[in-house]
């Protein structure tokens, strides 16, 4: 068994010497020529078909990296509207304080800015909630205004929030006078008509147009804030002592985002 396998072994071994051989003499150049031109269409394909996979790996690479770019470039995109709202805000807010600081007044006045964070209107009281409170110096009676005109003051104190009396509510009142001929009244707020300027006295000249002020009568609030603008004066007789007038706030509670509060002067 061991003799068959040795000569098995030298045969293939002399067989492959001999191919050598005839190959290095160019006896095998016609087979070789022939298996070529067989088998060569088979290389091709593989060929082709490996250009074909390497070519579809390269699509698959750029087609992901093309998402991983479109979902970066999105996020910026995001990044940017946000920004750009944040932006806008930020100019709002700042409008309102442009605004606040450009209002004077005979005495200045310390003021701090405080969001509106809650409303709550009913059939007989009217209130705002703000986002400040006595940990911010705040307190009750203290008034606030917006753009230079009165809001109301402040009924309810918490450490982080406090609670605003309006001066449209019917049960708000507050002494006033007109910037222009210094006749003083009482001011009355009324649900949905305004404000009621009573208690003028009947020789006192009331104008459709004047402003009417604070008239830091009684200490309660400081003098100068605008509480609005006489509409309309109502004479009550011959014999009556007193003139009524309309008057008009500018203030839009339910459009009020920002307020400031007069903590001193």
């Amino acid at each position: 068994m061991q003799r068959l396998r040795s000569k098995s072994i030298i045969t293939i071994v002399g067989l492959g010497l001999g191919l050598v051989i005839l190959g290095g003499l160019g006896f095998l150049r016609p087979v070789t020529t022939v298996l070529d031109y067989v088998t060569s269409p088979v290389r091709d394909g593989f060929r082709a078909i490996g250009s074909g996979l390497s070519g579809l790996t390269t699509d698959i690479t750029q087609i992901r990296h093309l998402e991983s770019d479109n979902a970066k470039l999105q996020e910026q995109v995001n990044q940017l509207k946000q920004l750009a709202s944040q932006d806008a805000e930020v100019q709002h807010q700042n409008d309102i304080l442009r605004r606040q600081l450009q209002i004077g007044g005979a005495t200045p006045q310390h003021l701090v800015a405080a969001d509106v964070i809650g409303y709550q209107p009913d059939n007989f009281r009217q209130f705002l909630t703000i986002g400040r409170g006595s940990n911010d110096g705040l307190g009750v009676g203290m008034a606030v205004e917006s753009g230079g005109e009165l809001v109301g003051t402040i009924s309810s104190v918490s450490k982080t929030t406090a609670t605003v009396f309006l001066v449209t509510d019917p049960n708000f009142k507050v002494d006033g006078i007109d910037q222009t001929t210094r006749a003083d009244g009482t001011i009355e707020g009324q649900l949905g008509t305004g404000l009621v300027m009573d208690k003028i006295a009947e020789n006192s000249t009331v104008t459709p147009g004047d402003t009417v002020i604070t008239s830091g009568l009684g200490g309660d609030l400081p003098k100068g804030i605008i509480i609005g603008q006489i509409q309309a004066v109502t004479n009550q007789g011959e014999n009556q002592v007193f003139q009524t007038a309309q008057l008009n706030t500018s203030i839009q509670v339910t459009k009020l985002e920002l307020v400031f509060v007069v903590t001193g002067s």
